[in-house]
């Protein structure tokens, strides 16, 4: 059974999102092209119901994508932050450290300058 061309003018297929982080940036199909060429301003309410409906389909995938992006950039915010704190914390175990063996070292030097000096007096 052959489809009648009335009935493709009614068909709308999804226009492809070029770029899904962004808001839709929209290419036209050749039927759309052709379809807005021979219709001319002549919209029926079906028509217009099926646009607006694949309009909202396109705008709550845009909003889920971004609700998406919007999760992972906290999420990899939250490492960083992590990440950095961990960094700073193994800098002030390092400086801690250096400090600790600075503080046994000139322990050692006053204990061998004291029995230095007894020996020596």
């Amino acid at each position: 059974m052959k489809q009648s061309p009335h009935l493709k003018l009614q068909i709308i297929k999804m226009r492809p999102i070029v770029c899904n982080t962004e808001l839709a940036f929209i290419i036209p199909i050749n039927e759309e092209k052709k379809v807005s060429m021979k219709r001319k301003m002549k919209t029926s309410n079906e028509q217009v119901q099926n646009a607006r409906s694949r309009y909202q389909e396109l705008y709550y995938q845009q909003e889920s994508n971004l609700e998406y992006l919007y999760d992972q950039l906290t999420e990899r915010m939250e490492k960083y932050a992590l990440q950095k704190q961990k960094q700073l914390a193994s800098k002030a175990k390092q400086a801690g450290d250096y400090n600790l063996k600075w503080k046994e070292r000139l322990q050692q030097q006053k204990w061998l300058d004291i029995h230095m000096s007894r020996f020596v007096s």
